[in-house]
C-alpha cells in the first residue's frame, strides 16, 4: 500500500466514525427530547387535573377557619347541622 492510500483509508476510516457517533448522538438526543414532552404534557394534564381540586381545597380550608375562628372549642359544624340548633 502506498502511502497516500494509508491516509485516504484513515480519513475514510475517520469519516466513518464521526458520522457512527453523530448518529448515536443524534439518536440519544431524540429519545431524551421525546421523554421531556411526555413529561411536560403530563405535567399539564396533572395541573388541568388536580389543579380545581386544590383551589376548592383551599377555599374549604379558608370557609372553616372562618366558620369556627369564634366557636367554642369541641364544636362541629356537621353536629350543628345534623343536630338542629341544639
Amino acid at each position: 500500500m502506498q502511502p497516500s492510500e494509508i491516509i485516504n483509508l484513515a480519513s475514510l476510516g475517520v469519516a466513518a466514525l464521526a458520522i457512527i457517533v453523530s448518529y448515536l448522538n443524534n439518536q440519544k438526543n431524540n429519545k431524551e427530547y421525546i421523554k421531556r414532552e411526555e413529561r411536560d404534557e403530563l405535567i399539564t394534564l396533572l395541573d388541568e387535573f388536580y389543579g380545581p381540586h386544590q383551589q376548592l381545597l383551599e377555599t374549604s380550608k379558608q370557609l372553616y377557619e372562618k366558620l369556627n375562628s369564634n366557636k367554642e372549642k369541641g364544636w362541629s359544624a356537621l353536629s350543628y347541622l345534623l343536630n338542629g340548633n341544639e
